[in-house]
């Protein structure tokens, strides 16, 4: 009976140890819903021309951007690795109106691992970007290039949720069209980042461009660095084999 309890003790302890894990490695959560007005906003995410959308969001409030210089935020550099990749999420909501848009969530550092999600009109019309990493530098791709037969690739009116998840060797985009836990693009790109790592979240323009096509609204901006589930079983055995001979 007490080597029972004690290895329930160390399961208990190790999930603990892995929520905990994944708790702290949360950089910044954004649904704008703390904000009441545009200038609390921008005092967050300065920089740019970014507004306070209270009406449109995915739910509730969202930020609108036109196009040009980016809104922005810093944050403690990450160097990602496949083990615990980097993983940026975000919805985008696309108006229908113009497949000319230029609109995108990007991360970077400096000049450095710039990486962009969303809407840029060559290629049309949802992709990615991915330049000054150390290797594997594919610039635009649009996602219905990634073998992915038959996916719309063209302007709805529909909040879409774009993903990058960045490795030390490995990123992999995802698109999920409507938002809805959907994944309808998938695209591997082998690519190893500059020992820079990451230090900015913004969205707007890619690289600051307008976008003659019409801004978009953004909503749900989640940046996190989080083990793969193999790392967190490996955390896990290691609490409950701890446990066990503290016990002992």
């Amino acid at each position: 009976m007490r080597r029972i309890s004690l290895i329930a003790a160390a399961v208990f302890g190790a999930a603990c140890l892995a929520g905990a894990a994944s708790a702290q490695a949360q950089i910044i959560n954004e649904d704008f819903e703390s904000y009441s007005t545009t200038a609390a906003m921008l005092a967050v995410w300065p920089g740019g021309p970014a507004t306070l959308d209270t009406a449109n969001g995915n739910p509730g409030k969202s930020a609108f951007h036109p196009g040009g210089v980016v809104n922005a935020r810093t944050f403690t550099a990450v160097n990602p690795t496949n083990a615990t990749p980097l993983t940026l999420s975000v919805d985008i909501f696309d108006d229908g109106t113009s497949a000319n848009k230029r609109i995108t969530t990007g991360l970077r550092s400096g000049a450095s691992n710039i990486v962009e999600l969303g809407m840029f009109n060559a290629p049309a019309h949802y992709a990615f970007r991915l330049i000054n990493f150390a290797s594997g530098n594919p610039n635009w791709v649009a996602f219905d290039t990634a073998g992915q037969a038959g996916v719309p690739n063209s302007p709805g009116v529909r909040w879409n949720r774009f993903t990058a998840s960045i490795g030390d060797t490995t990123t992999t985009f995802t698109l999920d069209l409507g938002a809805n836990g959907s994944i309808d693009a998938t695209h591997i790109v082998n690519a190893v980042p500059a020992a820079a790592g990451f230090t900015e979240l913004r969205f707007g323009g890619p690289s600051g461009l307008a976008s003659a096509g019409g801004g978009a609204n953004f909503d749900n901006i989640l940046l996190q660095a989080v083990p793969e589930p193999a790392s967190l079983s490996l955390l896990g055995i290691g609490a409950a084999t701890l446990l066990i001979r503290r016990r002992r």
